[in-house]
């Protein structure tokens, strides 16, 4: 976002464009945007559990945990 800004700023909007559509970037957002969609976006789904389970690994991305324990944490079955 930061280079598209600047590109923009320095080189005009043409450029910044051009270059968003290499990077495939959807659109140059502002400042005060949120970077990343909100997660039932990006897993195109809004059941709580899938979501606590991708919140729990997204949590846990240095030690990952294993299949069993996310289940167990949000109480599923390994195969749910």
């Amino acid at each position: 976002d930061l280079l598209l800004a600047v590109l923009s700023r320095d080189h005009g909007a043409e450029l910044a464009g051009a270059v968003s559509e290499e990077l495939v970037v959807e659109r140059i957002r502002e400042g005060g945007e949120r970077q990343r969609i909100p997660l039932q976006n990006r897993l195109g789904s809004s059941h709580p559990k899938l979501t606590q389970a991708v919140l729990l690994m997204e949590a846990n991305i240095e030690e990952p945990l294993t299949t069993d324990e996310i289940a167990q944490h949000v109480c599923v079955s390994r195969r749910q």
